[in-house]
């Protein structure tokens, strides 16, 4: 991977709003909640123009990834939650496997702007 691939998202979920679950009789049923699947319908999409307009296929290769966040508001989360919701959108989009992230760091970015999250992947080790 000679550049980086570099697409920008909007701001991420915790992992604790992804799923819901309810219990019948002995049976837990898990799944998306509403406010995912809200989210996915928006990163979805943008996620496949980015990678439409970088013009390459799914890496298929182990990848350093870089979460960059701009916050809605200074609310204290948990940097670490973020992470799942963008793993989901990147696979199959940006990489076959989200399992190909090795290394995978995450920060705030506080500066003024919209809530958001821009997400760079680079070949690991940093090798063009």
């Amino acid at each position: 991977m000679s550049r980086p691939i570099i697409i920008d998202l909007p701001f991420p979920l915790s992992i604790n709003a992804l799923w819901r679950s309810r219990i019948s009789g002995r049976k837990i049923f898990v799944s998306k909640s509403e406010e995912y699947k809200d989210w996915l319908k928006l990163a979805e999409p943008l996620a496949d123009i980015a990678m439409k307009l970088d013009g390459r296929d799914p890496i298929n290769s182990p990848v350093k990834m870089t979460l960059t966040i701009r916050q809605p508001d200074r609310r204290k989360r948990d940097i670490d939650n973020m992470a799942k919701c963008v793993l989901d959108v990147i696979e199959g989009r940006a990489l076959t496997n989200d399992n190909l992230v090795h290394d995978l760091r995450i920060h705030w970015d506080r500066s003024e702007g919209p809530a958001r999250c821009i997400v760079t992947i680079s070949a690991l080790g940093g090798a063009a």
